[in-house]
């Protein structure tokens, strides 16, 4: 367990603590809810919303709802379609824009030394008015090691992802998060973890950071 805690600090914590030295970004709070109804053992349905306020947690200046349907194909294979409809404004004080971005995701799970492990691959398209059609590749890997405190069972986790625009034809995002998840009650689901998103337009790298917190209902 002690192996586990160390590559869990060194791998995942120690980038975040890097990207989190620029000092140009925002500061953000976002919360999402979710909602997972169980088909049956192998299939879902999911309904989501989130919120976000940015320009130092002063504005509120995104929301999405996403629904989805989720297949466990085998043990370690999940595939899932969704849609998510978007509402930003990109310097909280514009008018609202709206983007369609429907996405299809495939993930890996297995375990290794008792740590889960998940890499997920994600494509969508991006559908905005007034803007070119856009594609992006998004792959993200998650970890969490065997470490469960209190009867809530709080766990460690942590998470990098790539992301890659087609249509600009290179890498354009960073994404780290390291926070903690427990379960409430046997149906509910709390996470919460500190998020940094280091995005680049041209050459120059920005960087957004905050606190997310997440709450999952599942029936």
């Amino acid at each position: 367990m002690k192996k586990a805690f160390v590559f869990f600090m060194l791998v995942f914590v120690s980038p975040i603590s890097a990207a989190l030295g620029f000092d140009s970004g925002d500061f953000q709070i976002i919360h999402t809810d979710k909602v997972c109804l169980q088909i049956n053992e192998k299939s879902s349905l999911s309904l989501e919303e989130e919120a976000a306020l940015g320009d130092d947690a002063e504005r509120f200046y995104y929301h999405h709802t996403e629904a989805g349907f989720a297949c466990e194909l085998t043990r370690w294979f999940e595939a899932e379609i969704a849609y998510r409809h978007i509402w930003e404004r990109e310097d909280g004080r514009g008018r609202w824009e709206e983007e369609s971005r429907p996405h299809i995701n495939g993930k890996i799970k297995w375990q290794w030394w008792d740590i889960d492990l998940s890499d997920r691959n994600r494509f969508e398209f991006r559908f905005r008015k007034d803007k070119d059609f856009a594609t992006r590749y998004r792959n993200e890997i998650k970890i969490k090691p065997p470490l469960r405190w209190t009867k809530m069972e709080w766990r460690p986790f942590a998470s990098y992802e790539y992301v890659f625009d087609f249509d600009k034809g290179k890498h354009t995002c960073n994404k780290y998060k390291a926070g903690f998840s427990g379960q409430i009650t046997k149906n509910i689901e709390f996470e919460m973890y500190y998020v940094a998103e280091c995005s680049r337009s041209s050459d120059e790298w920005d960087t957004i950071s905050g606190i997310q917190t997440e709450l999952g209902f599942s029936f």
